[in-house]
């Protein structure tokens, strides 16, 4: 089922595995039961689609990436009709979900599973050095939502589960009618680009390889990072206020870097997050590192 995009495809799955339809009394879906465990550090389209289902009733929440957590509360919610919710890479962080436990326990407890894989699609699979092992598991999801405006580099979005299901997501969730799914035009541009990514392996060598480099760069000049070595790099400062300060004194100097800021994470979390392209030279990205060092005495995170 394809979307404008992937927060859609998140609001719409929502709606409709949480939701009832009677067509007839041969045809119809009872959904109303349905609880939702989310991973706290969730996308926030996700969090904004349970809103109204009432924490604590049919929305319930596990510790990032604890497994131990995720147990006791499917322990808890035994007997009940439940949705696993979590993302393959946080964006805020550049963490990795243990997918293959979280498919473990799924599988004990007769849960299904949602992933938002908005962040890892094309950039990670079974193949990879590092992330390999956790990548295969996506075979074992319920429900696989991918999105195309990160790798890609377009809009769109799509889950791909069981064929039952899928049917009732073009029913009721009701953010993939009309205009509001993708566009014939688009769907065939990110096609092309999905090809060229898998038919180039070098594209994606690239992109990990400016990566590592950038990490490595910032990890020398005693830059306190994301602890997960993946493709998302998170340079902690700490206040808003300095973080706003190192956004215009980047751009002053001819760089444009996003920060993360409240509400996006915690009070005195704020941090910029950093993606290479495959095309960055290792020049600029020296460059850029050691801009971010005199930014760094001037402001003092």
């Amino acid at each position: 089922m394809t979307y404008a995009s992937g927060m859609l495809a998140n609001l719409g799955f929502i709606h409709a595995m949480g939701g009832s339809l009677r067509i007839s009394p041969e045809l119809s879906w009872d959904h109303d039961d349905v609880v939702f465990i989310l991973d706290q550090k969730s996308h926030w389209s996700l969090w904004k689609a349970v809103d109204g289902l009432g924490f604590g009733r049919r929305v319930f929440a596990f510790r990032h990436n604890d497994l131990v957590s995720l147990e006791r509360r499917l322990r808890a919610l035994e007997g009940r009709r439940v949705v696993i919710v979590f993302e393959s890479v946080y964006s805020d962080d550049g963490s990795i979900a243990p997918i293959q436990g979280i498919v473990d326990l799924a599988r004990r407890f007769e849960a299904l599973t949602y992933v938002d894989d908005a962040n890892g699609f094309l950039a990670y699979d079974s193949s990879h050095e590092r992330f390999g092992q956790e990548f295969a598991a996506l075979a074992d999801v319920t429900f696989h939502m991918v999105s195309l405006s990160k790798a890609v580099g377009l809009e769109g979005g799509a889950i791909a589960g069981p064929s039952d299901y899928i049917e009732v997501l073009g029913w009721l969730s009701g953010t993939s009618s009309f205009t509001a799914t993708i566009l014939p035009p688009a769907a065939a541009a990110a096609c092309e680009a999905i090809r060229h990514i898998e038919n180039d392996p070098s594209v994606l060598h690239r992109f990990h390889s400016r990566s590592e480099t950038l990490r490595a760069s910032l990890e020398q000049r005693g830059f306190t990072l994301n602890s997960t070595p993946s493709y998302i790099t998170t340079v902690h400062i700490g206040s808003d206020e300095h973080a706003e300060q190192v956004r215009r004194l980047a751009a002053e100097g001819g760089y444009l870097v996003p920060i993360f800021r409240y509400p996006a994470v915690r009070r005195g979390h704020a941090g910029l997050r950093l993606i290479p392209t495959a095309d960055h030279t290792e020049q600029q990205i020296r460059d850029f590192t050691d801009a971010l060092e005199g930014i760094r005495r001037r402001v003092g995170f």
